[in-house]
């Protein structure tokens, strides 16, 4: 396949993503500045900058970055105790300030001490959360924001994931209803495809969506959908107060500053982590150079007084999972949405229905990614983690979840912080990594930082012979830089020895 025939298939492809793209955002973006007290334009004015911006300077080529429903709670509190919406632009100016600093001091390494268990149970969590959120849309229940994964809702309506899906049931929309049936089973159909991957099929069920509507329109106006169960655009009229200096309560501003922060390097950097796992080829993935990203970017949302921004794992996920190829799909997002404001009255057809049915399939990948009976069989050191992180964010948040089980994981592997467990030896060509003692998830930055010191010339042999163990998810991470360092064409070997107690290095030879 020569480039030109390569370049119309992937634009084909990254096309019909970013379209889809576009009418699960503009939901979505307006829906989290509504509750965080903001005006609508903000949460698209945060959406086009982080699609353009990170699509062009990223290093992960499928990563969506916006504002974020996690957020909301923390900025609404804030804008309703102030009075005003300015005191925002300095919180997100200064998290801005305070991330590009920290990707100096590598402070993203945070992240790598949260075991697999967790972050898989992260994305369980939010994939359920996300097919039960999208129950009461498909319906026609659609008084809730679409990408929220707590359980009290964020729109300030009182209501939970449960009660949502109570009062769906009691306010059933039979025109709703149908076009979801009608979506799945073009989702169905269309991936039967065996060539499914060039199948735009995220853009054909919206446009079938639209469709269905305009004929209940024409022929059957009981069943024609009411506004609020259609996308909704705004006017238009950009209206975001830009952040002033003047009768500032500094204490929290400076606060709130410290919370988004926190968030987005916590959050958002697991994101990018199970991101970079779902991708369909494997890609390098530049920490210090996202967060510092990530901190100009919130400074410029700072200074126009937009909603601040970090990688979304659902809106990611979805760009993945509609086929794209490239970073352009987040680049073309950012455009359609430029374009979006004079083409509203177009989008103001797509039914919410048919936006929910690309989450919930959605959802349904991102749990179906995670491999739950494997969890299980690894023990209670992995499964309790999981578990516990998957429980809290159903029950109450994603930051409980994460919280909880990272403490769930710490509580397992306390006895391995007494000592280092590897140490590096040069011989000139080749780079011995030796295990002298237990690995666990715990050990990951120190591997990390190790293996960074070799240079990509040199070939590594890891030497785990002897009475230690690994822990599986280390384990797991090794075979995948052998796999991942051999198609670059570096030698990437394990020791072997009949007295090794892991599987990794026990008997034959890997590589």
């Amino acid at each position: 396949m020569n480039r030109a025939t390569l370049f119309f298939k992937n634009f084909r492809q990254d096309f019909s993503a970013s379209i889809a793209l576009l009418l699960i955002s503009l939901p979505i973006t307006v829906g989290i500045a509504v509750a965080s007290s903001m005006p609508p334009e903000a949460g698209i004015i945060s959406a086009i900058f982080g699609a353009l911006f990170f699509g062009i300077f990223s290093s992960s080529q499928f990563a969506l970055v916006g504002p974020a429903a996690g957020l909301c709670v923390f900025l609404a509190t804030h804008v309703r105790s102030a009075g005003s919406t300015s005191d925002l632009g300095i919180a997100t100016l200064l998290a801005g300030i305070i991330l590009t600093v920290l990707a100096f001091f590598r402070a993203f390494r945070i992240v790598h001490i949260f075991p697999m268990s967790v972050i898989k149970g992260m994305a369980v969590g939010i994939g359920l959360t996300l097919i039960l959120k999208m129950i009461p849309h498909l319906l026609g229940f659609d008084h809730t924001v679409m990408e929220s994964v707590d359980f009290v809702d964020i729109d300030s309506t009182g209501g939970t994931t449960w009660s949502d899906l109570l009062q769906s049931w009691q306010v059933l929309s039979s025109g709703a209803l149908i076009i979801s049936f009608v979506s799945f089973l073009f989702i169905w159909l269309l991936q039967r495809n065996k060539d499914q991957s060039n199948t735009p099929y995220a853009f054909l069920v919206l446009l079938a969506g639209a469709g269905i509507n305009w004929i209940y329109g024409l022929y059957f106006p009981n069943l024609a959908l009411h506004d609020h169960q259609l996308i909704h655009m705004t006017s238009g009229n950009f209206s975001i107060a830009l952040p002033s200096l003047e009768t500032r309560q500094w204490w929290p501003t400076i606060r709130l500053s410290l919370i988004i922060t926190t968030i987005i390097l916590l959050e958002g950097f697991i994101n990018l982590e199970l991101i970079h796992k779902m991708a369909p080829k494997q890609s390098v993935f530049r920490p210090k150079r996202e967060m510092f990203l990530l901190g100009v970017g919130n400074i410029v949302m700072g200074l126009v007084g937009s909603l601040p921004i970090m990688p979304i794992l659902i809106r990611s996920s979805a760009n993945i999972e509609f086929g794209a190829k490239s970073r352009l799909s987040p680049i073309l997002t950012g455009m359609w949405l430029i374009l979006a404001f004079s083409i509203s009255t177009l989008l103001d057809h797509i039914p919410m229905a048919s936006v929910a049915a690309l989450l919930t399939l959605v959802g349904f990948h991102l749990v179906r990614k995670v491999n739950i009976s494997e969890m299980r069989k690894h023990g209670k050191a992995q499964w309790a983690p999981f578990a516990i992180t998957v429980i809290l964010i159903l029950a109450v948040d994603l930051l409980w979840g994460i919280a909880a089980g990272f403490a769930m994981g710490v509580f397992f592997t306390l006895r391995t912080l007494i000592h280092r467990s590897m140490f590096v030896v040069n011989d000139g060509t080749h780079y011995l990594v030796k295990f002298f003692k237990d690995v666990t998830f715990i050990h990951k930055a120190e591997l990390m930082d190790h293996l960074l010191t070799i240079p990509d010339d040199k070939a590594i042999i890891f030497d785990g012979s002897g009475n230690i163990t690994l822990d599986p998810e280390i384990e797991d991470w090794l075979r995948e830089f052998q796999i991942r360092e051999q198609a670059r064409g570096r030698s990437v070997t394990f020791s072997h020895s009949q007295l090794a107690v892991s599987d990794l290095f026990k008997g034959v030879r890997h590589g």
